[in-house]
């Protein structure tokens, strides 16, 4: 299994949810429960909304809340065929930790972790940096400085102008393990620091 695997191979299922109309604190004994960090709230076949730890420490006193009052809505979800390695980067850029995973209807099916992706293996920091400099290269750019720490990149680069820019921060996002990019390009006579090369 690897990155271009799609997230129904390592998404928790069948569904742990919670109605809209249930008490909050049936909601904290689903998260104790089975050991997960956010239950989706559903009606029927439709997604309401998402309720973690976060969501209930924030309420507090559970007592007379129903899971409509304390969960964050509306919701981000993943389809099942979704690349991990697009999950892994979604859930990175968005700074979340879960999401409800949904079938082509749009009707929840399962969830996502980042501890589920973590399971999976994921291209080294190495061969994501070897990556990411061969796509800037390939695209006519300078690498300045490239730094890959847990699929997070830090690039700097040399490129003809802003256009190329945009281009070469598409090919670098679209590298199997990068989960999230800071890049800054410089344009020709800006800069007089030695390329990388390979």
């Amino acid at each position: 299994m690897d990155a271009s695997s799609d997230i129904r191979t390592v998404m928790s299922s069948p569904l742990v949810g919670v109605a809209p109309g249930a008490p909050a604190a049936h909601a904290a004994w689903l998260l104790w429960e089975h050991e997960i960090g956010a239950v989706p709230v559903v009606r029927g076949r439709d997604l309401l909304g998402l309720i973690t730890d976060g969501d209930l420490l924030r309420v507090g006193d559970l007592d007379g809340h129903i899971a409509a009052e304390v969960m964050s809505a509306p919701v981000m979800a993943l389809r099942a065929d979704t690349p991990v390695g697009e999950a892994a980067r979604v859930m990175g850029r968005h700074g979340v930790g879960h999401l409800p995973v949904v079938d082509d209807d749009g009707r929840p099916i399962g969830m996502i972790s980042r501890s589920d992706l973590l399971a999976v293996r994921l291209p080294a920091d190495a061969e994501v940096r070897r990556q990411v400099i061969d796509r800037v290269i390939d695209a006519g750019g300078d690498v300045l400085s490239a730094r890959v720490e847990n699929g997070v990149v830090q690039l700097r680069g040399r490129v003809g102008g802003p256009d190329e820019a945009v281009v070469v921060e598409r090919l670098v996002r679209a590298v199997d393990g990068v989960v999230a990019l800071d890049a800054s390009f410089s344009y020709p006579d800006e800069t007089n620091r030695e390329p990388i090369r390979g």
